[in-house]
């Protein structure tokens, strides 16, 4: 999938799924704190994201469209639509950047 197919795809899903969360998890199979506990790792990642796109001297808007392309990809992804290998071979092909160069250390 190249990249205007995947805008294509986020437009289309942004479209249908205004009112749905960006990580649908199905909750019947984890506990209530489990469920909390993932979507608080993945909104401390998404606060740290955004503020170090503030810090490159991003504004308001910018950051705001981030954010919903952010929720985009996670919904993406707990659909799977897309895979984080789909993430992983789409940014080592287009900016030759892989899965061992962008890990948290």
């Amino acid at each position: 999938m190249n990249r205007q197919q995947r805008r294509q795809r986020e437009r289309e899903n942004r479209k249908r799924n205004k009112d749905i969360l960006p990580v649908s998890l199905n909750k019947p199979k984890i506990t209530q704190t489990e469920y909390r506990q993932v979507m608080n790792t993945l909104n401390a990642v998404k606060m740290a994201s955004l503020l170090v796109l503030r810090d490159q001297g991003w504004g308001k808007v910018r950051i705001q469209r981030f954010s919903e392309r952010f929720n985009d990809v996670l919904l993406n992804v707990s659909q799977g639509w897309l895979s984080l290998s789909d993430i992983s071979d789409m940014l080592e092909d287009e900016i030759g950047l892989g899965l061992d160069d962008l890990k948290v250390e």
